[in-house]
């Protein structure tokens, strides 16, 4: 019995269409929630909370220095037992790629979750919260130390250290404060320079200390400078000649987001105090054997545009559709099939090899979404995060 062309090979045929087509990628699709929320589900979890805790864990295991394993999970809840599976998955372009990622991911994960496994309906943050924010900036200190530029970043580019911004922020607010008669941002400018001292006095701490609970003090302090009312607005305020906009643009954007690590130990915090599904969350990685990473070669196979055509036009119209096509496309029917058979008449080409692996990732992409059926699954943010799905074949 004949048997139809590879799955992936028809995957990659549709993707070098859809280039033909139209050569800018469409942007990234979102889960409509209306649509989510009518899905049958069976979750002690609001549908909000799930969706806000998979994005937390999800960037929680994001790592900035590695780019090539970037992670994707979503979660699923096993009523009976009461357990709240993490499953999750990285970029594997071999069977015995990211095998690090999986490992650092599933270990930090697992310890967060030990913590949280210990919290009950009449414990305090204040007793349990230093526990929480510690596993959290344990896991992700890389990530912070690079957004400080107090480490090396995985492109290798020497940045300005956030506390010589922090510095010079300083200075200028003291000048803009000197002009100022309104009371409300005169106690801004006194609580910023009163937070700011305080986040510098601990980055010097944590120079002298290079330690874990040093930098958890860093990150409060942080957060504390971003909860000062009319920080956004103070800063605004500052002249060019004291302080240039690329300047205080990066000083808000880093307080905003080393703050969000405090935010996130606390949000974990009131989950799990009031949801138990969330104080029995186990980690499941994605592993697939070796012969799922193995890249099809088409043989005789070839795509025909003509077919392609067929198989959506109406009977009897598909050449016309062909003429449109191509005088969109500003080019002749000869030009149009070279183009899309271009990819498989060199597969192990460079140009070959990547439709092939692109193919490879939607198809997967496409399986995760359809059989996990989580509303919080994370979908990928750009054309590099597909791959991630080569995983969940």
């Amino acid at each position: 019995m004949a048997t139809g062309p590879n799955l992936i090979i028809v995957c990659a045929e549709n993707i070098a269409l859809s280039h033909l087509l139209r050569s800018t990628p469409a942007p990234p699709s979102r889960n409509e929630a209306e649509f989510l929320s009518a899905l049958k589900r069976r979750s002690t979890l609001p549908f909000d909370t799930e969706r806000k805790l998979v994005g937390t864990l999800a960037f929680v295991a994001y790592r900035k220095d590695d780019v090539e394993h970037i992670p994707a999970l979503c979660l699923e809840e096993d009523t009976v037992s009461g357990c709240l599976k993490v499953i999750f998955a990285v970029n594997k372009v071999s069977y015995n790629d990211g095998e690090d990622a999986i490992c650092r991911i599933q270990q930090g994960l697992e310890h967060i979750f030990a913590i949280l496994a210990t919290v009950s309906e009449s414990s305090r943050y204040e007793d349990m919260g230093n526990q929480i924010i510690t596993a959290v900036v344990s896991m992700c200190s890389s990530r912070i130390l690079s957004r400080l530029r107090l480490g090396v970043s995985a492109r290798n580019t020497t940045k300005r250290p956030f506390k010589d911004t922090l510095r010079e922020a300083l200075l200028a607010v003291k000048i803009v404060g000197q002009n100022l008669r309104n009371k409300t941002l005169l106690e801004t400018v006194r609580s910023f320079t009163m937070r700011a001292r305080e986040a510098e006095k601990l980055l010097d701490s944590w120079s002298q200390y290079q330690v874990d609970t040093r930098l958890v003090g860093v990150v409060e302090g942080i957060y504390r400078l971003q909860q000062v009312g009319g920080l956004a607005d103070l800063i605004h305020m500052i002249p060019n000649k004291d302080m240039d906009p690329s300047s205080r643009r990066s000083l808000l954007n880093i307080v905003n987001k080393i703050a969000r690590y405090w935010e996130v130990a606390r949000f974990l915090y009131r989950t799990a105090k009031k949801f138990p599904s969330a104080r029995a969350m186990r980690t499941a990685p994605v592993r697939l054997p070796k012969e799922s990473f193995s890249i099809p070669v088409p043989n005789e196979y070839a795509p025909d545009l003509r077919a392609k055509i067929a198989e959506t036009a109406p009977r009897g119209s598909q050449q016309k559709l062909l003429e449109e096509i191509c005088a969109i496309l500003k080019i002749s029917q000869q030009d149009a099939i070279n183009k899309l058979e271009a990819p498989f008449a060199t597969p192990t080409s460079r140009v070959g090899a990547k439709a092939l692996q692109r193919s490879r990732g939607a198809l997967a992409r496409n399986v995760w979404i359809t059989s996990v059926h989580s509303p919080g699954v994370h979908l990928p943010r750009s054309e590099r995060e597909y791959l991630v799905y080569a995983s969940i074949i």
